[in-house]
């Protein structure tokens, strides 16, 4: 596991970003992101902040964002390159102006190809990711696919698989064995700050001790997913 430098579209471009965004409970699916203002097509609504991080094996990437984030986070891959997988352990908070990408709902729950399909074909999901990479560093930004209206809700597409597996990622069972691996490692290293989990420098920390016990994470993850004998 590598922690990669990662960067604001601010950043990128050299210039103050304005995103056009912000959050609001909505009725029946949490914290939501709206749009501010009428948004057009192409134009960078937000991005996806957190810690983004490169692995050797895809499978490990549930449990390290979720040890990462302390708790049921968010986990977005970005590609595979060289026999390497780039993941971002997303924030379950804003932190930085702009960085709510990981916050937006998809519009469905459904694990059905033609559903997802006719409502993408509809454009109920109105943004759609975009990698920027420069001098080695990246950043996941959320783009309009068409016209967003003032005050309209951002949907983002979770694919079907997410759905198909999700309750089976974050079931009690495959919490459990994720947090027997977070009590063993974590709570031993000195450097962990005390107070809220969703305190940036929680998350950082978090990544480094990670990063310093990746191959016992791994090889303990192997262990628990079936792939090797205890």
């Amino acid at each position: 596991m590598e922690i990669i430098k990662n960067f604001t579209p601010d950043e990128y471009y050299g210039k103050n970003m304005e995103y056009p965004v912000y959050l609001k409970n909505t009725r029946d699916m949490g914290v939501g992101v709206f749009a501010s203002r009428n948004i057009k097509k192409n134009e960078i609504c937000c991005f996806y902040d957190g810690i983004y991080i490169k692995l050797d094996e895809d499978y490990i990437s549930p449990c390290i964002c979720h040890l990462i984030t302390g708790n049921a986070g968010y986990n977005q891959q970005l590609g595979n390159k060289n026999r390497e997988s780039f993941y971002v352990a997303g924030f379950t908070k804003c932190f930085r102006d702009g960085g709510v990408g990981q916050l937006q709902n998809d519009y469905s729950t459904t694990t059905s190809i033609d559903e997802r399909r006719k409502y993408l074909k509809d454009k109920k999901t109105n943004t759609f990711p975009d990698k920027l990479e420069k001098d080695g560093r990246i950043v996941l930004v959320h783009r309009a696919n068409r016209k967003i209206k003032k005050n309209e809700q951002l949907f983002h597409d979770y694919s079907h698989l997410y759905w198909k597996y999700w309750s089976i990622m974050w079931s009690k069972e495959e919490m459990h064995k994720v947090n027997r691996m977070y009590s063993a490692i974590i709570p031993h290293e000195p450097e962990l700050t005390t107070g809220d989990d969703d305190e940036l420098k929680n998350y950082i920390c978090r990544a480094k001790i990670i990063e310093r016990n990746y191959h016992a994470i791994k090889e303990f993850s192997r262990y628990l997913s079936g792939r090797a004998p205890p």
